[in-house]
């Protein structure tokens, strides 16, 4: 038996509300028994939906580096090639 569009999506719903950590945690310590519940299908969905949320946290970056800092020392001012690179590749992937 496999699972249709619709069942998918109100799963993924219900884990929503949960959260990643309750449901992570239930997977691996009760085999997704007490939360999760279902065929060994829900419970590879559920495994399914874990991997795709800490993928989407890992491309989450929570603020973007500063190319120019200002800083007391000798030089007074630093340039972060890295990102500058970054930054100029993003905008011409973007056009």
């Amino acid at each position: 038996m496999t699972i249709s569009e619709g069942g998918r999506k109100a799963r993924f719903e219900q884990w929503e509300k949960l959260g990643l950590d309750r449901i992570k945690h239930d997977l691996e310590h009760t085999k997704g028994v007490v939360v999760v519940g279902g065929t060994l299908e829900v419970q590879a969905l559920a495994w399914e939906w874990v991997r795709l949320k800490e993928a989407e946290q890992a491309n989450v970056k929570e603020e973007p580096d500063e190319v120019l800092t200002l800083k007391p020392g000798i030089w007074g001012m630093s340039v972060n090639l890295k990102e500058a690179w970054r930054r100029s590749r993003d905008r011409l992937k973007k056009k």
